[in-house]
């Protein structure tokens, strides 16, 4: 009997031995080389990635001041199966996680829950997608998702907003700027200003955007339209647009004016944004 207790007790001091080796040893934070590596293998699901980072992305979190823990915020690699951001994207609370899939032409959208990953939907994006912003484009403090295109010859590109309904818990699709320059804020105004300059066969245009809730309308527009047969005549034609309802479709006509050799109009067009509209 007494043979039998110290054989227990022995087994009783390893397995506290064990147990105390793997408390005190040092947890090492995965790197971003391997995070990156890993968005290469197609073999590998998205939330096996998550789940596999999820203790250094709680470890980063606790120490980390900015808003990405892993991933590549502005430019992407085409030949990359997909890229994936994870931290505090949106505000300094909560941990989100982002998946561009570079195939199919989609981003997903996930958040830290309740200790575990949950997926709050799909939107598509443009082709060939290769900027990945997080700004806040709406004046409360929490940022809003920006997908952004390569530029045209003349250095447009499209931008599409994505901005999270706190309420719904799901991110929602607020907006699409054609621009030569990506989608910022005046904080003066609370509006979002559009540039689409520079081609040779599409017209000109100013727009200014007004947050509805969470979709971006338009409130107001100018155009310098070509003549169908601007490449003899050169004639353009300056339009005036503004939107009295909360639809993104509501711009109307206001009035047409030819443009070539106006200053007044020429001044109009180069103030526009200063000046908020027609005086």
């Amino acid at each position: 009997m007494k043979q039998l207790l110290i054989f227990l007790l022995i087994l009783t001091t390893l397995a506290s031995c064990q147990r105390t080796g793997t408390l005190n040893q040092k947890f090492i934070i995965l790197s971003q080389e391997e995070f990156l590596k890993d968005n290469y293998d197609s073999t590998i699901t998205t939330l096996a990635i998550l789940d596999k980072y999820t203790l250094s992305v709680k470890a980063i979190s606790k120490k980390d001041t900015g808003n990405i823990f892993y991933g590549i915020q502005d430019y992407y690699d085409d030949s990359l199966y997909r890229h994936i951001n994870i931290g505090k994207l949106i505000d300094s609370t909560r941990i989100f996680a982002t998946e561009i899939n570079t195939r199919d032409n989609y981003i997903n959208f996930y958040t830290f829950k309740g200790n575990k990953w949950k997926k709050l939907g799909t939107e598509e994006i443009n082709e060939i997608t290769i900027h990945l912003r997080f700004e806040d484009l709406n004046g409360d403090n929490n940022n809003e998702i920006i997908t952004s295109t390569f530029g045209n010859m003349n250095g447009i590109s499209y931008h599409k907003i994505y901005i999270f309904d706190s309420k719904l818990q799901l991110f929602n699709q607020a907006g699409t700027l054609y621009s030569n320059v990506p989608p910022k804020l005046n904080k003066l105004t609370n509006q979002i200003h559009e540039i689409s300059v520079g081609s040779f066969h599409d017209d000109d245009q100013e727009t200014i955007y007004k947050w509805v809730g969470n979709i971006l309308i338009p409130s107001k527009r100018i155009e310098v339209a070509k003549d169908r047969l601007y490449y003899i005549n050169a004639k353009e034609t300056f339009e005036y647009y503004e939107n009295h309802t909360d639809s993104a479709n509501g711009l109307k006509l206001i009035f047409s004016k030819p443009y070539n050799n106006n200053d007044t109009l020429q001044t109009l067009w180069e103030k526009f944004f200063e000046r908020n509209g027609i005086e």
